[in-house]
């Protein structure tokens, strides 16, 4: 089933950003990169993009039912995450889904710009959200070589008798 809307944060060069619109009727993809929204609406001018910060994110509330980030949370510092996270379930339907891909593996690694967080950190953090799916990258663990730095992980809110079927 499609969602009304879309919300896609952190959408960068919108490489992502045609195959998440076919899951709604209305796409927005939104990031705090001009040059790469410049090339996002040259290469999708079919798709709206909005200059836009994941700490004050300009829709009203319940706006989406389905919000999306991919390598965008694990570079909020420390500081700032709860205030993202904050918005992110503002503007989230309640009958929403939530598809979230983050690095997770490397938890002690030091980096100037990307904090490791592990799951249960979003698993917390997004409640009452359910987690109902999480899981690497099976392809990039496949390659030679290759370790998948992090998870997809899908949280859904789950109705009284979804929870009493489980």
């Amino acid at each position: 089933m499609a969602a009304e809307q879309s919300l896609e944060i952190g959408c960068g060069f919108g490489r992502l950003s045609p195959i998440i619109a076919e899951y709604s009727r209305h796409h927005i993809g939104i990031d705090i990169n001009r040059d790469a929204l410049a090339t996002a609406r040259l290469s999708y001018s079919e798709l709206q993009f909005q200059e836009a910060s994941a700490t004050s994110l300009p829709f009203p509330d319940d706006s989406f039912g389905l919000v999306t980030t991919c390598t965008v949370l694990q570079h909020i510092p420390p500081d700032r995450f709860n205030e993202v996270i904050a918005e992110v379930k503002r503007v989230f339907a309640a009958n929403g889904t939530l598809l979230i891909c983050e690095e997770t593996r490397k938890l002690n690694a030091r980096d100037q710009h990307t904090w490791h967080r592990p799951l249960e950190t979003y698993t917390k953090l997004f409640k009452p959200l359910t987690l109902l799916s999480e899981t690497y990258i099976d392809e990039i663990d496949r390659m030679p070589g290759m370790e998948t730095p992090g998870r997809v992980m899908l949280f859904r809110h789950q109705s009284a008798r979804e929870l009493s079927d489980q």
